[in-house]
């Protein structure tokens, strides 16, 4: 923006409503206070008529032309609402980059960390974005000037870096490689120490009570398919069950998108961290213990041949009464469920190898291969059995993860 002299301005006065921007320079230079609280109450106004593409220039107005006369305060709350204006309008990438140079400019306000996991929570409700934003996470938890190194107790800081891992591992286990060097480094400051040891027993025993209802559930389904004669009614139920569990534990639940199964690596990770520098509890264990645990419960569920799971159990007593599928209301099916076990348990055999397979979901992720595009493919019109998986995989000469990953990515074979 060119910056004219006032004497210029004022010369031009008569023809300055022409010109905003000139306009908006002479109310500046003439009287600078009266100009920012017309600005204010310009922004305030087009908030109160949602006009929020409008509020977000009249804001970046203020902070371009109006800063030497804010003070903190009055420059935290015109960045809130500049957050909150690109919210609004959905731009939730922008909105983030903002609350990244905010959390820098004023560290001390703990409002637009908050509001940075708000808008990141946000940009990624759908998992898409994450994968395209970890340089911006990289620019924030990377450098030596970042938000995490301004004043703040050890403690503050790593709650904050604590906070944020458990919003964003139940999202994707990608977010491990950031936070795995941050938390290792810090874990040997004793304040720091004392927080994670807090931290792992309340999630050890969160974990451990999850998946003990968990347990109990399927228990529950495991007596009621002993029984010959099954109400229809607790059919229904036990369907229903089935797929609620199978979402906590292998992705897709409100709770944690990502599954329990995943999220307990996480935190096991962490936790063989703090053990190794820390020599004290063994909070690695309880984590494998309860990770051991959901995977036993997975099997349960899923496992085909001689060992059926429940979900054959189940289909094998539809079948008997020679019923169609019942129809759920639940947007995937009970049957789309099994389906997806079958094809799971046939690319982790195929594709991962042994060294990877207690990780198998993250070996994949970071093969490129998304599990939401492998199901949405047409894989899963042949995915009723192994033997038919496998014929269509030979049939479409898919024999590796590269393979696999052009073939799901491929718009024209999408279910």
């Amino acid at each position: 923006m060119i910056i004219l002299p006032v004497e210029i301005l004022q010369w031009m006065a008569p023809v300055l409503p022409l010109f905003p921007p000139l306009e908006q320079q002479l109310k500046r230079a003439t009287d600078p206070k009266k100009y920012l609280e017309e600005c204010k109450a310009e922004a305030e106004k087009n908030f109160d008529s949602q006009n929020y593409d409008q509020a977000e220039v009249v804001l970046q107005r203020i902070l371009d032309t109006c800063s030497d006369l804010l003070s903190t305060q009055d420059s935290c709350h015109i960045l809130k609402q500049m957050i909150e204006a690109k919210m609004r309008q959905g731009k939730a990438l922008e909105a983030i980059s903002s609350c990244l140079l905010a959390m820098k400019q004023f560290p001390e306000v703990d409002d637009f960390y908050r509001k940075f996991v708000e808008c990141y929570l946000y940009a990624d409700k759908h998992g898409q974005l994450f994968y395209q934003n970890l340089s911006l996470l990289q620019q924030y938890f990377g450098e030596q000037t970042c938000y995490v190194k301004f004043n703040r107790t050890d403690e503050d800081i790593f709650q904050i870096l604590f906070d944020f891992f458990d919003f964003t591992t139940k999202r994707s286990t990608i977010i491990q490689t950031l936070f795995k060097d941050v938390i290792t480094n810090n874990t040997m400051r004793d304040q720091v120490a004392k927080y994670l040891k807090r931290s792992l027993w309340s999630k050890s025993m969160w974990l451990n009570t999850m998946c003990s209802g968990l347990t109990q559930e399927v228990d529950k389904i495991d007596t009621i398919l002993k029984d010959d004669d099954i109400p229809e009614d607790t059919l229904q139920d036990v369907t229903a069950k089935v797929r609620w569990v199978t979402q906590q534990l292998t992705g897709g639940g409100s709770e944690i998108p990502i599954g329990l199964c995943q999220y307990v690596q996480g935190y096991s990770e962490i936790a063989k961290n703090y053990e190794e520098h820390c020599k004290d509890e063994f909070f690695h264990h309880d984590f494998n213990t309860i990770s051991a645990a959901t995977r036993k419960l997975v099997s349960r569920i899923l496992s085909e041949g001689e060992n059926q799971g429940i979900c054959q159990r189940v289909q094998h007593v539809k079948q008997l009464r020679q019923q169609t599928p019942i129809e759920e209301e639940e947007e995937v099916s009970y049957e789309e469920w099994g389906r997806r076990g079958a094809l799971m348990n046939y690319v982790m055999k195929t594709f991962v190898p042994d060294e990877n397979r207690e990780e198998s979901m993250r070996y994949l992720e970071s093969q490129g291969i998304s599990i939401e595009d492998l199901f949405a493919s047409d894989i899963m019109n042949h995915a009723d059995d192994p033997k038919s998986i496998k014929l269509f995989f030979e049939e479409q000469m898919v024999q590796s993860t590269h393979d696999l990953k052009a073939y799901i990515t491929d718009e024209g074979h999408k279910r």
